[in-house]
């Protein structure tokens, strides 16, 4: 017997295919248990690693480790280190599902599909064996001449300058966050090629974008008004484990690496900005707020759209710009005046955004529990 559901609709169909249906039906209990969905999906995990393992012609994935250990010589190394990040990603995202399978009543279940289609998109296999693909834009002459040069990523430097504002570069094992006030760390080349590539993909392809990002004065006046997409619903329902997998992947990655946790996150959510979608000068959280932070991560195209910082006390001070880059993950005192310019060509700018309250720890993302509801 096999049956579908949807909006209260029960098709039915037996081994004889003959076929009937009901209406405003409750929706029937899944089929598998959140046991066996939890090791079918493990199995399509390894599924998706063999692919691309057997498509790029090695035995085995230890084959591939072996190719791109550290200090290999082997002419394939690079793009085995690219399979192994690939790896990374597909496993952290099977065990925020795994997760969120296990907290989920066994009546709301979904289908093996639905969630496998919740995996990061397998790439193009000129990504492992080339690399990331350099954007091409194609201008106009008179588009050309209006413009001011572009400088390339690589070349754009911090600008530092006098304040109160202390502008660090350190590595992220050896950043302190014990006090994060009047503080902005950055850290380039935060994630490897490939994660980065499948954020992108994601974040590009997802259907939760809207023109709906913006802020407004006391007056209620708006203020700017820039693409977003947010996800803090996601996590209020469920918890870490109920945002989107690569988004997961990636947030556990970021406290993996920077030794911090935001227990008690106020907003998380994609930023994003065309031409002309200057965001206003504004602060995340209160004055000096002890334990908030907040941390950018920029991905997508190389552009240009510098991240201003203010004095606290004088909003038309600039003590610090950071330029965009990709893969720049900036993390700051949320209550300092800042602004993000747009981009100045036709490109996207777009940044992941997580802030809220942290400590100084690692955390198993997979094994936190999900927020309690809030009561009336």
């Amino acid at each position: 017997m096999k049956m579908e559901y949807e909006n209260g609709l029960l098709r039915m169909e037996n081994a004889a295919g003959r076929r009937g249906h009901v209406a405003n039906a409750d929706k029937p209990p899944s089929a598998a248990s959140p046991g066996q969905l939890t090791s079918d999906l493990k199995a399509f995990a390894y599924g998706l690693i063999n692919s691309v393992v057997m498509r790029l012609g090695y035995d085995n994935l230890l084959n591939v480790q072996i190719t791109g250990r550290e200090g290999s010589s082997d002419l394939r190394a690079a793009e085995a280190r690219r399979v192994l990040a690939y790896v990374d990603s597909i496993w952290n995202a099977y065990r925020g599902l795994a997760a969120q399978i296990g907290a989920t009543p066994i009546s709301d279940l979904k289908s093996l599909r639905d969630y496998a289609n919740l995996f990061p998109q397998v790439p193009d296999m000129q990504h492992f064996t080339c690399g990331p693909a350099v954007p091409v834009t194609i201008e106009s002459a008179a588009t050309t001449s209006a413009r001011k040069p572009s400088v390339p990523a690589s070349e754009r430097a911090l600008e530092p300058s006098s304040g109160t504002v202390s502008l660090e570069t350190p590595s992220a094992e050896a950043a302190d966050f014990s006090r994060i006030i009047d503080r902005a760390l950055v850290f380039d080349d935060f994630f490897s090629e490939t994660h980065v590539h499948l954020l992108e993909q994601w974040a590009l392809q997802t259907p939760h974008w809207m023109l709906t990002n913006s802020t407004h004065d006391e007056l209620g006046r708006p203020l700017h008004r820039i693409w977003g997409a947010s996800y803090i619903g996601a996590w209020q329902r469920a918890g870490w484990t109920g945002l989107p997998p690569i988004l997961f992947s990636t947030v556990a990655a970021i406290f993996q690496k920077l030794n911090v946790t935001i227990t008690a996150p106020r907003y998380i959510g994609l930023n994003g900005q065309s031409r002309g979608q200057d965001a206003s000068i504004h602060e995340d959280c209160e004055r000096d707020l002890a334990g908030e932070i907040s941390i950018l991560v920029y991905i997508g195209e190389d552009v240009d759209g510098d991240l201003i910082l203010y004095d606290k006390d004088n909003s038309e001070q600039v003590l610090h710009r950071i330029a965009f880059r990709p893969n720049r993950v900036i993390a700051f005192d949320g209550s300092i005046p800042h602004q993000a310019l747009a981009p100045t060509s036709d490109r996207f700018r777009m940044s992941l955004v997580i802030r809220g309250q942290y400590e100084c720890r690692r955390s198993d993302l997979a094994a936190s529990p999900a927020p309690s509801p809030e009561k009336d």
